[in-house]
């Protein structure tokens, strides 16, 4: 049965490695850890991209946001049970509002495409030297075995060379370009990546606006987001090199 959820936008929360700097320090007896998201999130090219990306496209942001809530109130009229889901049902009696709601999806998709795939080819641009940032870490700290935490049922914060490996991103890849290369699409483990990265900044906006109570909400982001993985999935350790 094909269910629309609405009004109920809440930030989904990121791995806390990726909102809190994880702890620099040497491997433990040749054993470490790193999480390569975090890694590549943290780093000043990621940084610089999202906020320049940000900039540039502010008017279609905006314009998400609008049609977002317009969408939001056209699939309140069709919630007949207050529910806070349409089901088939409930499109199947109001086709106006149906359509409705479906060409203000469309529109919000297209006005997000051009955002996605900026931030997707920067992204493509850090992945593509992740692999060699991560043996000249393995190799300036001889580490032997590394995985990632969620791999392990304990591990030593002492065990962590996820900020070493930032570290080396942000000296192989100080910069990256959000132009779109013409007639290509990102990587899909680049989408999955912003979709993660998406996620960290869900939970950074709602850590924010839990620490100024009496804040307005932040409106919540529409538009077309690329496939969600499931937390705790690839890519975990990305390709050395493409």
């Amino acid at each position: 049965m094909t269910t629309f959820k609405y009004l109920l936008l809440a930030a989904v929360a990121a791995p806390a490695a990726m909102v809190a700097a994880a702890p620099a320090h040497a491997q433990v007896n040749g054993v470490a850890t790193a999480d390569p998201i975090a890694a590549m999130y943290r780093t000043k090219a990621w940084t610089a991209a999202s906020a320049q990306i940000n900039a540039t496209y502010k008017a279609q942001q905006t314009q998400i946001e609008a049609k977002s809530a317009e969408r939001q109130k056209v699939l309140a009229q069709m919630d007949k049970n207050g529910d806070k889901q349409v089901d088939d049902a409930e499109m199947a009696a109001s086709p106006a509002l149906k359509a409705q709601a479906e060409k203000l999806e469309n529109e919000i998709n297209q006005l997000n495409l051009p955002i996605i795939l900026a931030k997707g080819f920067a992204i493509d641009r850090i992945l593509e030297r992740y692999g060699e940032a991560q043996q000249t870490v393995v190799n300036a700290r001889k580490i032997g075995i590394l995985v990632t935490p969620q791999a392990l049922l304990f591990a030593n914060d002492a065990a962590d060379v996820t900020t070493a490996l930032t570290a080396e991103l942000d000296r192989i890849v100080p910069t990256v370009s959000i132009t779109p290369v013409p007639n290509r699409r990102p990587s899909d483990e680049a989408l999955q990546l912003l979709e993660q990265f998406l996620r960290a900044d869900a939970a950074r906006a709602a850590q924010a606006r839990q620490q100024a109570p009496g804040a307005p909400a932040a409106p919540a982001a529409g538009g077309a987001r690329p496939p969600a993985p499931a937390a705790g999935t690839k890519p975990t350790t990305p390709p050395p090199g493409r």
